[in-house]
């Protein structure tokens, strides 16, 4: 057995060789069991003829013969039960060791299958809430227009400062949805185009005369020559991003502007703590809220400077009033939403 202690660590054949082991150890005692009654019957048979001999002699002689060989066969046997009783502990031990790890690979698998089955059930949900033409209507409910159209029209004097600079390179307004910003930006008589991948949103945007092209935001801006933008504004368009691709998107406009040029990105402001907590929500595409402090470390760490935060408190009565670097504490009636204003430098 020492011989093959090696076959005997392998997962499968080494298993297989310790059943057949143990199948050889249980037929090899049925061997010598039949070996020593045969042994005995011949015993008695030598008895029997030396009987007609010397009775008494014989008789003394097949006593001690039959003794001699019962102790043997008692020696014998108690050695065979035991290896027997070895033998068929140790492979209901094994059995038992491999029920239980067939049954917890069972139970991982059943466990796996289930998952796979709740997220087929759940995509299609999924797919119907963000569907092109719903959330058109969604965003019509919750962003009415001309709310938005009054908004954007803060950031012209901060794009009129980027163009006096003297550049007519165009700006490229990504996730650009309805096109209220571009909208804007065309009656100040400023090239601008715009990217999104909604396909309903970009016929609205086009139905304007507005020129949209449907793509993705980061792939179009690495298709773009170095420098070749004076803006690039994203409003409301990195809350529905994961993070790494945020900074992606991020680094893609860094590249992609001019010495000087203007990045926007506006997003809802989590330090007011019903947008936080609750509106922020509303949206199902919606990822994550981004702290004003957290997004602009993010933005000069692509090498925008200066970066200024903007910050939005909403109302009624008449346009948005904002504030520029002027720090807050959360609070349930603070600036619903925020804006950097990041320059690349020259």
């Amino acid at each position: 057995m020492k011989n093959y202690q090696g076959i005997y660590q392998l997962p499968l054949l080494g298993k297989i060789f310790r059943w057949v082991h143990r199948l050889a150890t249980i037929g090899r005692i049925e061997t010598e069991l039949n070996q020593r009654l045969t042994e005995l019957g011949l015993a008695v048979q030598h008895a029997s003829t030396c009987a007609h001999q010397d009775t008494a002699q014989a008789a003394q002689n097949t006593s001690q013969a039959i003794t001699n060989l019962t102790d043997q066969f008692d020696r014998q046997f108690e050695s065979f039960r035991g290896e027997i009783s070895h033998a068929i502990t140790s492979q209901r031990n094994e059995w038992k060791t491999t029920l239980a790890t067939n049954s917890r690979t069972l139970e991982r698998t059943t466990q796996a299958l289930l998952a796979a089955q709740g997220n087929t059930m759940l995509a299609p949900l999924a797919s119907r809430l963000t569907a092109p033409d719903i959330y058109l209507k969604f965003e019509d409910a919750f962003r009415g227009r001309w709310k938005v159209e009054e908004r954007v029209r803060w950031y012209i004097p901060h794009v009129r400062e980027i163009m006096a600079l003297g550049s007519q390179k165009p700006m490229l307004d990504i996730g650009c949805g309805r096109g209220e910003w571009m909208l804007e930006l065309k009656r100040n008589n400023f090239t601008v185009l715009g990217v999104d991948l909604n396909p309903n949103m970009a016929d609205a945007a086009r139905a304007q005369g507005l020129e949209v092209v449907l793509a993705d935001a980061v792939a179009h801006l690495n298709n773009l020559d170095s420098g070749s933008l004076s803006v690039v504004s994203a409003f409301h368009l990195v809350e529905h991003l994961p993070f790494d691709q945020i900074m992606v998107l991020i680094e893609a406009a860094f590249r992609a502007l001019m010495p000087g040029g203007l990045l926007i990105l506006e997003t809802p402001n989590p330090e007011n703590l019903v947008v936080g907590g609750c509106t922020f929500w509303y949206d199902p595409t919606h990822i994550r809220p981004l702290p004003p402090a957290m997004l602009r470390f993010y933005v000069a760490q692509a090498g925008f400077d200066p970066v200024r935060t903007a910050r939005f408190y909403l109302r009624t009565d008449g346009p948005d009033h904002a504030t520029v670097d002027v720090d807050v504490l959360p609070s349930i009636d603070g600036p619903l939403d925020y804006g950097l204003l990041a320059h690349k430098p020259r």
